[in-house]
C-alpha cells in the first residue's frame, strides 16, 4: 500500500473541501470561559514550556554548527619574559623558528611577541555541511511542529474535560428533576398507604428510588469536582483553578458539524505526521552527510600577522610574515569508522521511516473510528429524539386526561419520570458525540498547517527525501517514506 506523503495531502486540502476544522475550532462553542482556558493551557501548561525549550535547544544546535562551516577564523596575541639558555659550541640558537646567532644573547632576557591573525574556509565540494545543516535544519522544525501537536493534545483534553463538565451539570438538573417528581409521587403512594389504597410495597419501593437518586447527585458532584480539578491542572495554574470555574455555557458548536466530504487529504495538517516526515528528512540528511565523509576534505587556509624577539620591534615591517595555501585530508584509515557509521545511520533513517509509516497508519485509523462512531451516534441520536418526542406526546395527553379526571395524577407524575429517563439518554447521546467530534478534530490535526510554524517538510514537486541505494557499501536496499 503506497500513502501519499503529508506535504501531497496538505496541499490539496482546500481544493477538495477540506477546510474542517478551523484552527480556532474551539472558539464556536461561543463560552468566553472556554477560550480563557485554552488561552491559558496553551501558555502555561509544562508540556507546553518543554516544547519551547526543546525548539530553543534544536534552534541553538543549528545556530552553533552554522558558526563553524565556511569561513573561520581568528586572532591571538602573545607577549611574555624569556631567558635563553646558554650554548658552548655552538654559533646559533633555534628561537620561536628563527635562527639567531649567539652573539645578539649578550643579554640572556629577552622579550617575544606576536600578533597572528589566521583564516580557514571550507570548500564543502561534497555537500556535507550542506546535508548537516539540512538535518538540524529539519531536527528544528520537528520541533516546532512538536509544540503545535502539544498544544493540540491539550486543547482538545481540556475541551473535552470541559465539555463532561457541562454535560455532568445538564445530567445533575434532570436527575434533581426526577427527584423532585419521584417526591410529588411518593406523597400520593403514601396517602392512597394510609388509606388503604395502596400496598406498602409500592411506598417501600418510592423509598428506595429516592435513595438511589441521592446516591446519583451525589456521584454527579463528585464527578464535577474531580473534572474541575482536572481542568485546573491542564491549565498550569493548579487544580485550585478548576475550582473557580463558573457552570459551562457551551452553544451547540457549528465547528463539530463534520462536512458531508472528508478528504484523506486532511491528514497532511496533522502535527504528528508533518514532525514523523521532517525526523526522516533529518535522518536522510545525515546519511548524505557521512557519504560526503568518504571524500577529500579541502580547506583553504590562511594566515599572517607580526612575530619579534623584542616588543619594541614588533611593529616593525620585518616583523611581518603571511602564509596562504590548501589544505587536504583523505579518510584514509578511517573508512572502517565510517563504514559503521553510514551503517547506523542507515538504521536510524529505517526507523524514523518506520515511525512515519506507524504514525499515518494510526491516524487513518483515528479517522476512520472517529467518523464510524460519529455516524452511529448520530443514527442513535435521531431515533432517540423520536422517542423523546413521543413520550413527550404521551405526557402532554395523560396530562388531558388528568385534568379531566380520567387518569390519576400518579399515572401522570410516572409519565413525566419515564420522558426525564428518556431525556437523559438523550443527553448521554449527545455527549458522546461531542466527544467524537473533538476526537476526530485531533486525528485530523485540529486546523494545523505546517507553513504557519516554518515548518516545510519538502517543497511542492521535490523528493521527499534521497535515494539511498547508493551507497558506497552497496548493499542497502531502496527506502521510501511514503509506502506503508
Amino acid at each position: 500500500m503506497h500513502s501519499p506523503s503529508p506535504e501531497a495531502l496538505a496541499r490539496t486540502t482546500k481544493d477538495a473541501g477540506g477546510v474542517w476544522p478551523e484552527a480556532q475550532w474551539f472558539a464556536s462553542f461561543h463560552d468566553p470561559q472556554l477560550d480563557a482556558l485554552v488561552e491559558e493551557a496553551c501558555a502555561a501548561n509544562p508540556d507546553i514550556q518543554v516544547a519551547g525549550a526543546r525548539i530553543a535547544e534544536a534552534q541553538s544546535q543549528l545556530d552553533r554548527f552554522a558558526s563553524g562551516t565556511g569561513l573561520t577564523g581568528g586572532a591571538t596575541a602573545a607577549a611574555y619574559k624569556a631567558r635563553m639558555p646558554a650554548i658552548d659550541g655552538a654559533a646559533n640558537v633555534d628561537v620561536a623558528g628563527t635562527t639567531v646567532p649567539i652573539n645578539l644573547f649578550s643579554d640572556p632576557w629577552v622579550s617575544p611577541g606576536s600578533v597572528i591573525v589566521g583564516a580557514n574556509y571550507e570548500l564543502d565540494l561534497w555537500g556535507k555541511n550542506r546535508a548537516l545543516t539540512q538535518a538540524l535544519v529539519s531536527a528544528r522544525d520537528a520541533a516546532r511542529v512538536d509544540a503545535q501537536q502539544a498544544r493540540l493534545t491539550i486543547t482538545t483534553s481540556l475541551v473535552t474535560l470541559y465539555g463532561q463538565l457541562a454535560y455532568a451539570y445538564a445530567r445533575r438538573d434532570l436527575i434533581e428533576a426526577r427527584r423532585h417528581e419521584a417526591g410529588q409521587l411518593d406523597v400520593i403512594r403514601r396517602t392512597r398507604e394510609a388509606r388503604g389504597i395502596d400496598s406498602t410495597y409500592s411506598a417501600q419501593q418510592e423509598q428506595i428510588e429516592q435513595a438511589a437518586s441521592r446516591m446519583q447527585l451525589q456521584t454527579i458532584d463528585d464527578s464535577i469536582m474531580q473534572t474541575q480539578l482536572q481542568i485546573g491542572a491542564l491549565t498550569g495554574a493548579g487544580p485550585e483553578r478548576g475550582l473557580s470555574l463558573q457552570r459551562p455555557k457551551l452553544v451547540d458548536a457549528d465547528g463539530l458539524s463534520v462536512p458531508a466530504n472528508l478528504p484523506l487529504e486532511l491528514l497532511g495538517r496533522r502535527p504528528d505526521i508533518v514532525a514523523a516526515r521532517l525526523r526522516v528528512q533529518a535522518a536522510t540528511a545525515k546519511i548524505a552527510a557521512t557519504r560526503a565523509m568518504f571524500y577529500p576534505n579541502i580547506n583553504l587556509s590562511a594566515g599572517g600577522g607580526l612575530s619579534s624577539l623584542s616588543l619594541g620591534s614588533l611593529f616593525s615591517s620585518a616583523s611581518l610574515f603571511f602564509a596562504v595555501g590548501p589544505a587536504v585530508s583523505l579518510p584514509i584509515f578511517e573508512r572502517g569508522q565510517l563504514h559503521s557509521q553510514l551503517h547506523g545511520d542507515y538504521a536510524q533513517a529505517d526507523e524514523t521511516i518506520a515511525l512515519y509509516n506507524k504514525t499515518l497508519d494510526g491516524a487513518l485509523t483515528e479517522v476512520a473510528r472517529s467518523i464510524a462512531t460519529l455516524r452511529n451516534l448520530t443514527a442513535l441520536i435521531g431515533q432517540q429524539e423520536q422517542i423523546v418526542a413521543a413520550h413527550k406526546q404521551i405526557l402532554a395527553v395523560a396530562t388531558e386526561r388528568q385534568r379531566r379526571g380520567l387518569v390519576p395524577q400518579a399515572d401522570v407524575l410516572t409519565q413525566r419520570d419515564m420522558q426525564l429517563n428518556e431525556q437523559l439518554r438523550l443527553l448521554e447521546l449527545n455527549a458522546q458525540r461531542r466527544d467524537a467530534g473533538i476526537a476526530l478534530i485531533r486525528a485530523l490535526g485540529g486546523g494545523f498547517e505546517a507553513n504557519r510554524t516554518g515548518a516545510v517538510a519538502a517543497s511542492p514537486g521535490q523528493p521527499a527525501k534521497q535515494d539511498l541505494h547508493e551507497s558506497p557499501r552497496g548493499d542497502h536496499p531502496s527506502i521510501n517514506p511514503s509506502s506503508s
